[in-house]
């Protein structure tokens, strides 16, 4: 036997030792409480259109022992709090989805439990990436601890990492213009009660001069009467004035506020829709397909051999590959035409009121313009390649879903991915291959 070999007994005992380690580990990770414990009674309700997000969500829920329930939309959601037999302690929420979205199914949801503890989640991927240390040192101390995972444990966690910090922004936002409404309605009520006793005065002077009076009185009263009325005056520019200023913030909080609402659709490197901006616009292109009878189109676009790239040349080259692109995709859209971070290296465009046959076209120019330009390291000036991609088209059936449409493009996409790479492929291709 060779002295690399290992014998039976040693295999043995190695693979006893790793399945202890295996148990500690499960044990460490999962930090499930007992049986008899309470929390592990708890009930979470997930509520999310997008069936990828919705499950990761689940999944990690579910490390902690508790029970969850799903709801892939708003309605479903409010169909299960009208149900009696369904008892939920927590709900977790995305925001941006169809019919009003998640603010607007909680104000329904409260009306029949307003007690019922939300939070808003737009950050949990952060946690699943590593990308949110602040989380990781968080768990990693909870698991060194070897305590049980409680249940307000968790709402802690949620709250401070994956609760959505635009939603709390807006919810700020929110208050400052109810104290703008507030102090309106304050200055409203103070400058009527002067033009009230402004008017009783000036109703006075009306009784005084229907009566027999002298020119000496009739001077007085006129007198008294341009007093009044530059007073009268006086409160309404005063009034004014604090009419302007009031506008004047709630339009900079509108502003604001507009603001907000874009950055949480926004991918913050490339700049285009991320994948919560781009639910929300397919969705709208969806239903303006719908009730205009037009086609629209999509085109599925990934960087081919991308982890080369980051692997070779590194974060600031790839970081710089991926805003080339967007560059790249937005200058060659126009119009209702939209472009979106779809995730990674994956980026997909939506095109209303556009065939098949116009969104190849459109895809084959970003390939070749792409495949076109000269990749340079700034910081060695040398020349890195090319860099180019592969795209897969397909247009939006009659009845069919979202989801349905992107399986399409996807299937389309990786064909051309299986079939070298640097490609426009449609659905059509396939069926004909």
């Amino acid at each position: 036997m060779k002295d690399t070999e290992k014998s039976k007994e040693e295999l043995i005992a190695e693979i006893t030792s790793l399945r202890m380690e295996n148990s500690r580990l499960n044990k460490k990770i999962s930090g499930l409480p007992p049986m008899g414990n309470q929390a592990f009674k708890k009930k979470i309700l997930i509520v999310d259109d997008n069936e990828d997000a919705r499950k990761s969500v689940v999944a990690m829920v579910k490390i902690f022992g508790y029970t969850t329930i799903e709801a892939d939309s708003p309605h479903r959601a409010i169909e299960l709090f009208t149900d009696q037999k369904v008892s939920i302690d927590l709900i977790l929420s995305d925001i941006v989805m169809p019919n009003g979205g998640g603010l607007a199914m909680v104000n329904k949801i409260r009306k029949l439990n307003p007690d019922i503890k939300v939070i808003f989640m737009s950050g949990y991927y952060e946690y699943t990436t590593g990308r949110n240390e602040r989380l990781l040192t968080d768990i990693q101390t909870l698991q060194k601890s070897k305590i049980d995972i409680s249940f307000e444990i968790v709402l802690k966690l949620f709250k401070k990492h994956v609760a959505d910090s635009q939603v709390l922004l807006a919810e700020k936002k929110v208050g400052e213009f109810q104290a703008i409404l507030m102090e309106i309605i304050r200055q409203l009520g103070k400058s009527g009660n002067k033009l009230d006793d402004q008017g009783n005065i000036l109703k006075s002077y009306s009784k005084k001069l229907s009566q027999p009076t002298s020119i000496e009185d009739v001077s007085t009263i006129a007198q008294e009467i341009v007093s009044g009325t530059k007073s009268v005056v006086t409160s309404s520019q005063k009034l004014k004035k604090q009419m302007d200023a009031s506008v004047s913030e709630i339009s900079t909080l509108k502003e604001e506020l507009k603001g907000i609402k874009q950055t949480a659709r926004t991918d913050m490197l490339t700049g285009l829709l991320n994948r919560r901006g781009f639910d929300q616009a397919i969705y709208e292109a969806q239903q303006y397909s719908i009730a205009e009878d037009k086609a629209f189109s999509i085109i599925l676009t990934d960087i081919d051999h991308f982890k080369k790239v980051n692997d070779t040349h590194g974060h600031l080259m790839r970081d710089n590959v991926l805003k080339m692109l967007s560059r790249l995709l937005n200058e060659h859209i126009k119009g209702k035409d939209i472009a979106a971070r779809f995730g990674g290296e994956e980026f997909i465009i939506i095109l209303p009121e556009t065939p098949l046959k116009g969104a190849f076209i459109l895809a084959e120019q970003i390939r070749k313009n792409l495949r076109s330009m000269k990749w340079i390291a700034k910081n060695s000036g040398k020349f890195i390649g090319t860099i180019t991609v592969s795209l897969g088209v397909a247009q939006y059936k009659p009845e069919e879903t979202v989801k349905s449409l992107i399986q399409r493009a996807d299937n389309a996409l990786y064909f051309a991915k299986r079939n070298g790479r640097n490609k426009t492929v449609t659905e059509l291709d396939i069926a004909a291959a």
